[in-house]
């Protein structure tokens, strides 16, 4: 009994972080968005602020993942900081590919403060594969 007790427990832990990770990116997007359509060339205090703002959600991101990951037994953390592993040489990989493609094809300009949401969706599908593995 106290098995399932404990595993309803992470499941519980697994939607609060999911959830608060993803309400985190979405908050970065919008922001990110709403401010670079609305302020074009901002002052060095008010680009600061804007800098703040702006990349806050992410921190907080930083922060719920850390939490997750400590309250994992260790080979959930171990599977946990594999896909983060993935997503984070997955998402430079197609940052670096881009990155080519803009130089040497013309590819339009995508801005790298965009990495992170990308490492996050690729997060997603690498966490789902590797836990299929051990079900």
């Amino acid at each position: 009994m106290a098995l399932g007790k404990e595993k309803q427990t992470l499941n519980m832990a697994r939607r609060r972080f999911v959830f608060r990770t993803n309400l985190a990116v979405l908050i970065f997007v919008a922001l990110y968005g709403g401010f670079t359509s609305i302020i074009a060339a901002p002052g060095i205090v008010l680009g600061a602020l804007l800098v703040a703002a702006t990349t806050s959600p992410l921190i907080w991101w930083a922060f719920e993942y850390k939490h997750y990951i400590q309250s994992l037994d260790e080979f959930q953390s171990l599977l946990t900081m594999q896909a983060l592993a993935i997503s984070a040489g997955t998402a430079l990989l197609i940052g670096s590919f881009w990155g080519v493609a803009e130089q040497f094809l013309g590819a339009p300009h995508v801005n790298a403060a965009l990495l992170l949401p990308v490492a996050v969706l690729v997060h997603a599908f690498v966490q789902s594969r590797l836990a299929r593995r051990y079900e």
